[in-house]
């Protein structure tokens, strides 16, 4: 009788112990979730400007890009003055950005990002649009203003691609 009673004590404590273990992750969780953001914007400042970002994307293309002037403000972010050359298919893109940043750690954020396009064929002058849309991490160096996005891309094609920024952030 002993064994049986002590078998469902210990099932109900298991039991119980995996509900109040669950209940500490969720609230952990939950308290943190505020450390994380609050630890990324004291090490990359609320809001911060890079000067010059400059990256190289593989995959159906081969685009080189370059962003001057990128302004972001906590977790939102725009490029207006982003661009892309495409070395395979010689053609230049004007494609604004608009991200979002979603702090992770001190030094990271994964980001999506979406926008329009217009593209100009160097060579025929032959004018197109379409969207760009991507997701990615961002790396914020042990410097203040250099950081980097390794990203995920469909611009027209599939695009993975790395870039590095100089700017400052307070």
């Amino acid at each position: 009788m002993a064994s049986d009673l002590d078998k469902t004590l210990e099932s109900l404590n298991k039991k119980q112990y995996k509900e109040q273990s669950a209940l500490a992750n969720k609230n952990y969780r939950l308290a943190n979730k505020g450390k994380v953001r609050s630890l990324y914007y004291d090490h990359n400042g609320d809001w911060q400007v890079s000067c010059l970002k400059l990256g190289m994307g593989f995959g159906s293309d081969f685009p080189f890009c370059f962003e001057i002037v990128t302004f972001r403000v906590k977790m939102f972010e725009s490029a207006l003055l982003a661009f892309r050359y495409d070395c395979m298919k010689e053609y230049f893109v004007w494609e604004p950005q608009f991200r979002l940043n979603i702090p992770v750690a001190e030094r990271w954020a994964i980001f999506t990002g979406v926008g329009p396009t217009l593209c100009i064929d160097v060579g025929g002058g032959d004018v197109s649009g379409w969207f760009t849309a991507s997701v990615g991490a961002r790396f914020n160096w042990g410097f203040d203003n250099f950081f980097s996005d390794f990203y995920f891309a469909y611009n027209g094609d599939l695009v993975v691609g790395v870039n590095i920024a100089i700017g400052g952030g307070w």
